[in-house]
């Protein structure tokens, strides 16, 4: 209960990150299936207002954090370490491919058909680019494996 008085607080006071940026925050929390490592995650979001006054990326084991409403298109990124990704869709189809560094297809990591919630298997490290395939709103978290 603490948890949701200091986040519907935090919501209503200038210079906090805008309701969007936190709930994005929360939703990368509530895919970790593990209880612990989820109260963690929401932990840290906590912590890191009481520390700074605003509420801060604390999530040192998140790669990429992408939101986004039918198709696109990453950039390149970087994972030096083994990851997956996470995602959400609140859409009727998703699918995540991908790419690497040169945009050449390396395959199909992520489908999702209706709304829900899903997980990658583990990817090794290097430097890839997502491309979504989607109709509605979806968004994608790639997370550094432990």
């Amino acid at each position: 209960m603490k948890y949701l008085t200091l986040i519907l607080g935090l919501m209503l006071v200038p210079g906090t990150l805008l309701a969007e940026e936190l709930e994005s925050k929360l939703t990368a929390c509530r895919m970790i299936e593990d209880a612990t490592e989820r109260l963690q995650c929401y932990d840290k979001i906590v912590e890191g207002e009481a520390e700074s006054g605003n509420i801060v990326a604390t999530d040192d084991e998140t790669i990429l954090n992408i939101a986004g409403e039918d198709d696109f298109d990453s950039k390149v990124f970087s994972a030096e370490e083994e990851w997956h990704l996470r995602w959400t869709s609140e859409g009727s189809i998703m699918t995540i491919e991908l790419r690497d560094f040169t945009g050449e297809l390396i395959g199909i990591v992520g489908n999702q058909i209706g709304r829900g919630e899903g997980r990658s298997e583990t990817l090794d490290p290097g430097e890839y680019m997502l491309a979504v395939r989607s109709i509605g709103e979806w968004e994608i978290f790639a997370i550094r494996d432990e």
